[in-house]
């Protein structure tokens, strides 16, 4: 399913657009920015749609600080795709043992499709106050092809997340019970 990830990729990294679709295995795009006198290395991982590379995608889970999303605006199919998507990755991170969860960026691209629109901006902010009751949460509409928000995108990864009261409180009942299930899980 043509979303957009490797377009997203492609223009914040080279500034270019992608006229042919091919689809992704798994790509990985290193990108050093300098912001406010610090200087920040990225380690981007554009991962398949598909799956039965899902064992390559769990991998990269429990490694990451951020986790984005892409859905594509005029493809409803994509955005219901990804609340099972979604849901999945946060139960296999929450019995991961990580001791604090990703940021999740919920991405719908293609917003200059418009008059195509599948999927609303509400739907999916609806989607983000759910996820944000256990990790912080951002969503973005973006463009790759005109170049709408893809900057603000990318530059969410220096700025971070803001997480709120509820992300705070549910994180810490999260790690309660995790610990919990681990323990159990040891008895056996």
């Amino acid at each position: 399913m043509n979303v957009g990830k490797t377009a997203l990729i492609r223009r914040f990294m080279y500034g270019e657009t992608i006229s042919n679709y091919e689809p992704t295995i798994e790509d990985i795009y290193n990108k050093t920015l300098e912001y406010e006198n610090s200087t920040f290395h990225f380690r981007l991982i554009d991962t398949s749609g598909d799956s039965q590379f899902n064992v390559l995608k769990e991998e990269h889970y429990a490694e990451s600080d951020y986790i984005v999303y892409v859905y594509s605006i005029n493809n409803k199919t994509s955005f219901i795709q990804g609340k099972r998507d979604i849901k999945q990755i946060l139960s296999i991170l929450l019995n991961s043992g990580r001791e604090t969860m990703p940021s999740i960026i919920l991405v719908g691209n293609k917003c200059d499709l418009k008059k195509q629109r599948k999927v609303s901006a509400l739907e999916a902010q609806n989607l983000v106050s759910l996820i944000d009751s256990i990790c912080p949460c951002a969503f973005f509409e973006t463009s790759a092809l005109y170049n709408v928000q893809v900057n603000d995108l990318f530059n969410i990864f220096i700025t971070g997340v803001p997480e709120t009261k509820k992300t705070k409180l549910n994180q810490q009942i999260n790690n309660v019970n995790h610990n919990v299930s681990l323990i159990q899980l040891s008895t056996f």
